[in-house]
Order: C-alpha cells, then sequence, then structure tokens
C-alpha cells in the first residue's frame, strides 16, 4: 500500500494532501494544472517535496521529519509518461530487457516471457521501436516498466498522445494487468471516460489539493467536488454485452454488468459486434430523462426502471444517482424535482434515446 501526506511549493503553486492507494487502479483525476503530475512525480523522486511523509508498504521513501530522502532510482517505481520515452538505439527486446536484467533474479516479479505474452509482443521483439506506431510503443514501454517488478507502477496520461483506434489497443492491456498482478498503480488522465473504463476508484484534484477520495458514485455528493470534476465532464461509463442485433430495429442490445437477477438490458447504436463481445459505453447525465411510469406512444426504446439513491443540488440544478441495476447520474433542474417530487427513494422511469449511447475505445 501507498501512503502519502506531503506538502510542496514551486513559485505560486503550493501541492498539499494525503491518500492512499490499494493494490489495483487508483485513477488521478483533475484538470489541467491542478497538480496531478507534480504528485507522481514527487512520489516516484523526479521532486522533493518541502515536508511530509511517503511510504511504500513498510519501506519509508521519503520522511522529512526523519531526513530520509531516497533516490528515484532506488524506489522501485516504474513510470510510464505519456511519451513511451523508448531507447531509440535498441530494439524492442533491447527495452523490454533494460530493465529486466538490472533486476536480481530472486527479485523478479513478472517473467520475460509472461510479460510479452500479456502485452502481445511476442512478434515485435527484434523490430526496431522506430518502426513501431504509437500503441505498439506504449505496449513496449509498459512492458518495460512491468519488467523492472517495480512495487508501484505510475501512469502519466499515458494515452494522452494516442488516437482512438491505439488506445483502444492499450485498455484492454491494463486491465488485463490489474486482473493478474496485485500492484498498486496510480493512473493520471484528463479524460473521466478513459479513467471509468479502468476504475471507480478517483482522487479529485484542484488547484494542488485533493478535494475528493473514494468511489465514484459516492465522491460526487458534494458541490464543491462537481465544480472541481467540472460539470460539463460528468459522464456514466457502463461495461456491458452484446446479447444481439436487433434486426427489425437495425439496434444492438446491450445486457448491462448487472446483478444476475436483474436484466439491465439497453438498445444501441449499430456496431460491428460479435454476440457476446464486451463493449464500454457511456451516458451524459443530461441525455437521461425521467417519468413517474413508462410511456407509450414515443419513439424512446429504452425505458429502464430505476430508484433514486443520491440527490446534490448544486447552481440551481440537480445531480440524481439512479440504481437501473448499476448506478447512473442524472441532471435536472430543481424545477423538476420540485414538480415530479423527486427524493432518494423515489422510483422513475430513466428514458434513454438510443442514439444517446456512445461506444467507448475499449
Amino acid at each position: 500500500m501507498l501512503q502519502v501526506n506531503l506538502k510542496f511549493r514551486r513559485g505560486d503553486f503550493q501541492l498539499q494532501g494525503e491518500l492512499q492507494a490499494q493494490n489495483g487502479i487508483s485513477g488521478i483525476y483533475g484538470r489541467s494544472g491542478s497538480g496531478k503530475t507534480t504528485l507522481l512525480h514527487l512520489v516516484c523522486g523526479l521532486l522533493k517535496p518541502d515536508s511530509g511523509i511517503i511510504k511504500l508498504d513498510d519501506t519509508v521513501l521519503y520522511d522529512s521529519e526523519n531526513n530520509i530522502n531516497i533516490p528515484g532510482h532506488r524506489r522501485s517505481v516504474g513510470v510510464v509518461f505519456q511519451e513511451a520515452r523508448l531507447l531509440p538505439h535498441y530494439s524492442v527486446r533491447g527495452n523490454l530487457n533494460y530493465g529486466y536484467r538490472r533486476q536480481k533474479t530472486e527479485k523478479r516479479q513478472f517473467e520475460f516471457h509472461e510479460v510479452t505474452e500479456l502485452l502481445q509482443l511476442e512478434n515485435l521483439l527484434e523490430r526496431s521501436v522506430r518502426d513501431l506506431s504509437g500503441g505498439e510503443k506504449q505496449r513496449v514501454a509498459l512492458g518495460r516498466a512491468l519488467l523492472s517488478s517495480p512495487r508501484l507502477l505510475l501512469l502519466d496520461e499515458p494515452l494522452a498522445s494516442l488516437d482512438s483506434m491505439h488506445k483502444a489497443q492499450i485498455l484492454p492491456f491494463l486491465r488485463r494487468i490489474r486482473e493478474v498482478s496485485p500492484l498498486p498503480m496510480l493512473y493520471v488522465s484528463h479524460d473521466l471516460a478513459e479513467l471509468l473504463q479502468l476504475t471507480d476508484d478517483l482522487v479529485i484534484m484542484e488547484k494542488g489539493n485533493i478535494v475528493a477520495r473514494g468511489k465514484y458514485m459516492q465522491v460526487m455528493h458534494d458541490s464543491g467536488v462537481i465544480d472541481a470534476v467540472g460539470d460539463q465532464n460528468l459522464t456514466n461509463v457502463l461495461a456491458a454485452t452484446c446479447v444481439k442485433t436487433d434486426e427489425a430495429l437495425g439496434l444492438v442490445r446491450l445486457k448491462l454488468d448487472c446483478p444476475a437477477e436483474q436484466a439491465c438490458e439497453i438498445l444501441a447504436p449499430p456496431r460491428d459486434i460479435k454476440e457476446g463481445g464486451k463493449v464500454y459505453v457511456s451516458l451524459r447525465p443530461e441525455d437521461i430523462a425521467l417519468s413517474k411510469e413508462k410511456l407509450t406512444g414515443t419513439s424512446i426504446r429504452n425505458q429502464l426502471p430505476g430508484t433514486v439513491t443520491g440527490l446534490t443540488e448544486y447552481h440551481k440544478r440537480a445531480l440524481l444517482r439512479i440504481n437501473i441495476g448499476v448506478d447512473v447520474f442524472v441532471r435536472v433542474s430543481m424545477q423538476t424535482v420540485r414538480e415530479m417530487q423527486l427524493q432518494v427513494g423515489r422510483p422513475v422511469i430513466c428514458l434513454i434515446k438510443a442514439a444517446a449511447v456512445r461506444y467507448l475505445n475499449s
């Protein structure tokens, strides 16, 4: 487990905060200039805090009171940056071996063949890194970081420079690493939908402060946190499985990942997906309308029963959390709240046009 409690100032910018990161992925989200990258640089040793403590399991990496500051190269922390930063004069194999051979055999957490198989790099090993696509370079950078056998992995906007196609190549590998390894990971991104495809465990930052820490659906109960995230950035990201293509409607029928006893199906735009194929979709909170009962004589195909489980008022609007088998956010006016007498426990029908369901890079 990573434990951080520190203060850092550079010019007019000040960062201070406390966080703990367990095994798996913790997403760090904030707008540009909020301090996300600075936090990672402090953890890995590229920057030195002014005061505080950084502890990884039982190892103290930094402690201002006891004058401890372990150099970055001895912290057993792997870092993947936005740019792959590969060694251009080495092949893919050479880049992967760079970290692997520097680690003592008894301390290796990953074997070479395990990582190359996990990231599907076997057919690239003898190629020059100059000849790789952006997605391939990031897979090599990720493999090199893993083969250094880190106790903590930091990912600083690793997909920011990639197009949608290459993002779609990398995200499944990141989920696979999360599933097969107990390695704690801090993943920085300014793209909330990208983060939510990997984890719902978030650290929200604003102007150098950690303003919220916890599950996405739980931390948005405060108007200040909503402002820090940005009202326009709020979204719903849902994992789903393709049931079939409804030929009559020309739409795809998706089963949302929800408890087995609930049939959470939703119709989405046509897409070339095999039955049983896994996808991630997004829904904007403002694209979900509410009704007290199911409607007839309407073109809206998705009418999902749900229950209000949370209500946060902000700027004369309300952000509702509604459980339709999975939790989703719905944005309405306070006038709608009053007219429909919306409150926690109230049953509602969520009305969603199929065209509002957007496929993500997955």
